[in-house]
């Protein structure tokens, strides 16, 4: 899941994704690992994520207008 430099008008929900293991690869990001990247996003309410799993999820230069929760089960 990737989202740059973008304005989203509402609640954000992210439930499940990634992989579990570091060692995945997807072709399609050069056999990089899959991984999570909120960059240069404005989202205007609330941000849940639930079931994530990967190494890696990054929030950079975000504005989130109300909460941020992230749970797993």
């Amino acid at each position: 899941m990737l989202v740059h430099h973008s304005v989203i008008g509402q609640d954000v929900s992210l439930h499940g994704g990634g992989a579990s293991s570091c060692g995945s690869s997807l072709p399609a990001l050069g056999g990089s690992p899959p991984y999570g990247d909120f960059e240069d996003v404005i989202i205007e309410g609330n941000l849940m994520i639930t079931d994530w799993q990967s190494f890696w999820l990054g929030f950079f230069r975000d504005a989130i207008t109300h909460d941020v929760q992230s749970t797993t089960t």
